[in-house]
């Protein structure tokens, strides 16, 4: 039973060095994710896609069985989602917080429910049975990350958080907080070498983003410099000399100052003494401002728009460039989005199978629910289904004999993917009896449930 290899993480000391990228190891990676999310168009706008997508799902508590104790215990675990300080919706959203930076480390805070008048901030609740509840799952932030815990196997124990306490009003000392994974969630958007900082979704994205930054500056001072002109100054030769008495050498370093901070601007304009204009009829000092001829050689617009695009295919969004240059088909579109849809349908996954691994279990020990079968989060489809699709999906069924109707829960079924209100007592009375079922054959004839078994 002895383990006798090591996954090869590289590690010191609880510091991780996995990242060969000097913009994104330790801090400067959180710092760099950072301005990708909150500085980039296309950056925030995936994110931000991502974020209402999810917070648009229905979620719901699962009971791993039909029996009384089962459907107790997932009505409990249902109803402690409902009764946290901050909403189900606000929380999911620190939880996504794993995609830009790779992963995010929550500790799990619990509270007594004892009622809601209760004085005590750790035992108000909705609820006053005395049992214990989650009053939420606060994130721990990835920028106060300072190491991680690992124990002699290298199996992850939890995470050192580094916080600064004020002592006086000038003074503040570095605090260091252990937050073990026992009273944790950890959520990764990949395992690789047991790594606990995962990978961020935005990784393969970083380069484009870097390149495209430095070209926004060069474009940016080019189209400067060219709506300015080119300022150019000129001084007798004297000026430059060693002999320059200090008057000449004064005069040169102002015309240099400014010359350099020439800007087109509310206020602009360069006024120069008279005598020092002309001498003799000749030009001595002047300042003009030079124009390029012609066109760049590179196109900026085309090479910022396929930097753009490389960083919507990382994340699997370049659907989001469609129709932006004026080409995509509806056809490709469609196909685009329907993996996008299933990469944001690996990330709910990603969340439920956290919560059904670590929190529910442990929150069913500490009310003493049994532990074998435990209630499970689950969550409904990201994407809705085509309707004409999904009817003439049925409709060939129907027209190939298969019994479907009556079934109350297929009809309400394709109730809920269009939207459609649940059908009332009476109607689902006469769908028992035979009646008000659908005919779908293609002989015009309808469906007999007496001529079936």
């Amino acid at each position: 039973m002895e383990v006798m290899g090591d996954s090869g993480l590289k590690r010191w000391s609880g510091f991780i060095s996995e990242e060969f990228l000097a913009e994104l190891q330790g801090q400067n990676g959180i710092r760099l994710y950072a301005e990708m999310s909150d500085n980039h168009p296309i950056v925030g706008g995936i994110l931000h896609a991502i974020n209402t997508l999810i917070r648009s799902v229905k979620w719901r508590v699962e009971a791993a069985t039909q029996t009384p104790e089962d459907i107790q215990s997932a009505d409990f675990i249902s109803s402690c989602l409902d009764d946290m300080s901050v909403s189900w919706q606000d929380t999911v959203s620190e939880f996504l917080s794993f995609l830009p930076y790779g992963y995010s480390y929550h500790e799990i805070c619990y509270k007594m429910r004892g009622g809601p008048e209760n004085p005590n901030d750790l035992a108000r609740s909705r609820y006053n049975d005395q049992r214990v509840g989650w009053d939420g799952f606060q994130i721990r932030s990835q920028d106060s990350l300072y190491k991680w815990e690992f124990d002699d196997n290298g199996k992850l124990c939890g995470m050192w958080q580094s916080l600064m306490m004020v002592t006086s009003r000038s003074k503040r000392k570095p605090m260091h907080v252990f937050i073990p994974l026992e009273k944790a969630l950890h959520f990764k958007t990949r395992s690789h070498k047991g790594n606990p900082e995962g990978r961020s979704i935005l990784r393969n994205a970083v380069v484009p983003f870097l390149r495209q930054r430095k070209m926004e500056e060069i474009e940016a001072i080019g189209m400067e410099r060219d709506l300015a002109g080119y300022p150019v100054g000129y001084a007798p030769l004297e000026y430059f000399g060693s002999n320059a008495t200090p008057a000449q050498k004064q005069f040169l370093y102002n015309l240099k100052s400014t010359v350099m901070n020439m800007r087109r601007d509310k206020s602009e304009g360069v006024v120069l003494p008279s005598d020092c204009y002309k001498d003799g009829g000749a030009q001595q000092v002047r300042i003009e401002l030079l124009s390029a001829a012609g066109s760049r050689q590179f196109d900026t617009t085309a090479i910022l728009g396929r930097l753009d695009q490389r960083i919507a295919m990382s994340v699997l969004a370049d659907f989001m460039m469609l129709g932006h240059q004026g080409v995509g088909s509806y056809a490709l579109a469609e196909n685009k989005t329907e993996l996008f849809a299933v990469a944001i349908g690996s990330y709910l996954d990603i969340i439920c199978e956290e919560f059904n691994r670590s929190a529910i279990p442990r929150l069913c020990r500490l009310n003493g629910f049994g532990t074998a079968q435990t209630p499970r989060l689950a969550h409904e489809d990201i994407d809705q289904r085509d309707l004409t699709v999904l009817a003439n999906y049925v409709t060939s069924l129907s027209a190939a004999g298969m019994p479907l109707f009556p079934d109350p829960s297929l009809e309400g079924f394709l109730r809920s993917q269009a939207g459609m209100p649940d059908p009332s007592s009476e109607q689902l009375s006469e769908v028992g009896t035979g009646q008000g079922t659908i005919t779908g054959s293609s002989n015009g004839g309808g469906y007999d449930p007496s001529q079936q078994g």
